[in-house]
């Protein structure tokens, strides 16, 4: 098991220890605030594209508990549902992320107006198939749009995670060095909504090649 050395005393310390076996000192827990980039990516490609949902919420978390800002993670994720409002909120994600990076002297390439422009043409692509249910009966032509424009949006999507969470790691890896930052451990709710996206990836393709499934649904 590795070891690290306590800051007030020096002595040996094991990664599970909770205090310093010599001087009591108790032992910092590191911030699990990294995502692996292929993590991201994977979950962003089995949920398309939903996974961006949580991704505002444990960022967001991240960024609470780094700074102990007030801030409301869960209302964060919400709303980004609401039509025009998320943009701004999608810019100010992004915008308060790149502002800590430059705080610290980190190059970066965080955009937060291309990163809102890019959400709002996503979730206006994935709203094509929603828009259609409502509306219409859901023909081969048009469940075959509805499925490219949730391919193009997840697409989308992928690349607007993919691209911030190299930032962000970057970030948590230069200013947290001392306290060993690690990667956050996946939870339920990353769970459930990459397993609606699943379904969702299901129902969609089957609107696209089955007659009869586009008559049941």
């Amino acid at each position: 098991m590795q070891s690290s050395l306590c800051s007030n005393c020096g002595h040996s310390l094991q990664i599970a220890s909770n205090y310093c076996n010599r001087c009591g000192l108790e032992v910092a827990k590191p911030m699990q605030c990294l995502l692996q980039v292929p993590r991201v990516v994977i979950l962003t490609l089995l949920s398309g594209g939903l996974y961006i949902f949580w991704w505002f919420y444990i960022t967001w978390k991240h960024y609470r508990d780094h700074t102990g800002e007030k801030a409301y993670p869960v209302w964060h994720a919400l709303a980004a549902i609401v039509p025009f409002y998320n943009l701004f909120r999608v810019h100010a994600h992004i915008r308060t992320y790149s502002e800590l990076m430059d705080k610290h002297h980190l190059p970066n390439s965080l955009n937060p107006f291309k990163s809102a422009v890019v959400f709002g043409i996503s979730t206006f692509l994935a709203n094509i198939g929603l828009r259609q249910s409502i509306f219409g009966e859901v023909s081969q032509n048009s469940a075959i749009v509805i499925l490219g424009g949730l391919i193009v949006s997840m697409m989308l999507v992928l690349w607007l995670l993919a691209s911030v969470q190299s930032n962000l790691n970057r970030y948590w890896q230069s200013v947290l060095f001392e306290k060993s930052p690690s990667y956050a451990r996946i939870g339920i709710g990353e769970v459930l909504i990459t397993l609606g996206g699943v379904y969702n990836w299901y129902d969609t393709i089957m609107l696209a090649l089955s007659e009869s499934y586009r008559v049941d649904w």
